[in-house]
């Protein structure tokens, strides 16, 4: 069959997430409780869905609390086999993971967390032979803030192309405005991400047959409107790159998390960009986000998209009525 009807090249579906299933409740009632930032794996041989999730509470109860493994044969209903508290990696707090799996069978789990002592966000890495064995021991580290020139790091986006496997990660990047007090007291309070003159922005490395990182460099965003007044684009304060989504007809596609300032930061909403390199990226959700939920905050975020025969599974943050946030799937038909 072709992959071409009429004009219609490489369309892309939105599907409505409304209709998501819930995977996961929120832990507490109101604002600062989150059950989300997913990330998916599906494993060929066993025909197994793996989603790592993490729970959070409020600021003052914890932040990042808990991170958690469930294993699914549906992709939709999911049972967990393994949990780590952040206090297991003597973090201030833990976010959105990765998991995979080698070529040579090695899963791997690459855990975005804030260092109790310098309170830095960061990436490390464990490995285990099932996904229910990872031993927060044996973690390494995979990537600091300081190896690519930034004041922060985490959130990883794997995905494998080639011979090579590829992360977008969310960097802490000052604008010019910034000064060494703001960054100071945003490490001391262990989020740097909450500084109103740090931005999230999305970088780029490359691992090839287990060879240490290698760094890309920042993505690029071209395509945002000349403003007629001085309202700030949408997506001015975070830029931060969810999931990948390669088109059948070429190129690729990314959903990332967007907000327009450092008040909007744990609350975004989700944009839509085009690519052909993987580096430069054209905005198509220039005005507004193209994925939000109708209630509270209006925020959908982290979503995660797992492509399975001719489904694709949709996992995501969405925020429900009292302000809390819920891990949903939706599923729809590729194409």
């Amino acid at each position: 069959m072709s992959l071409f009807q009429g004009k219609e090249f490489g369309e892309i579906r939105l599907f409505d997430p409304e209709e998501g299933i819930l995977v996961r409740d929120a832990p507490g009632e109101g604002a600062g409780w989150w059950a989300g930032a997913p990330n998916a794996y599906f494993d060929k041989e066993s025909n197994m869905f793996h989603l790592v999730y993490r729970l959070r509470f409020p600021t003052d109860r914890g932040r990042g609390i808990e991170l958690r493994i469930a294993s699914s044969d549906n992709g939709v209903s999911f049972v967990d086999i393994w949990a780590l508290s952040r206090y297991s990696l003597n973090a201030q707090s833990v976010e959105r993971c990765a998991i995979s799996k080698t070529q040579t069978g090695v899963w791997q789990l690459y855990v975005s967390y804030v260092g109790a002592q310098d309170g830095k966000w960061r990436i490390g890495l464990i490995e285990a032979n099932e996904p229910d064995s990872f031993d927060p021991d044996n973690m390494v580290p995979f990537l600091e803030p300081d190896d690519i020139l930034t004041e922060g790091v985490k959130d990883p986006v794997l995905f494998r192309l080639g011979c090579a496997d590829y992360m977008f990660v969310t960097c802490a990047v000052p604008s010019d405005s910034c000064d060494a007090d703001q960054i100071a007291d945003g490490h001391q309070c262990g989020n740097v991400f909450n500084s109103k003159d740090v931005h999230a922005r999305s970088g780029a490395v490359m691992m090839v047959h287990g060879q240490r990182p290698v760094w890309l460099g920042m993505l690029q965003f071209v395509g945002h409107p000349v403003p007629a007044t001085t309202e700030m684009p949408w997506d001015n304060h975070c830029c931060r790159v969810s999931t990948l989504l390669p088109l059948e007809t070429g190129g690729y596609i990314v959903f990332y998390d967007g907000g327009s300032s450092a008040e909007h930061n744990h609350e975004e909403m989700t944009g839509i960009a085009y690519s052909t390199d993987l580096l430069t990226w054209r905005l198509l959700s220039t005005d507004r986000s193209v994925l939000r939920s109708p209630h509270g905050t209006n925020s959908l975020r982290y979503l995660d998209l797992l492509s399975v025969g001719h489904e694709i599974f949709a996992y995501y943050e969405y925020a429900k009525p009292d302000g809390s946030h819920e891990l949903r799937v939706s599923v729809f038909e590729r194409g």
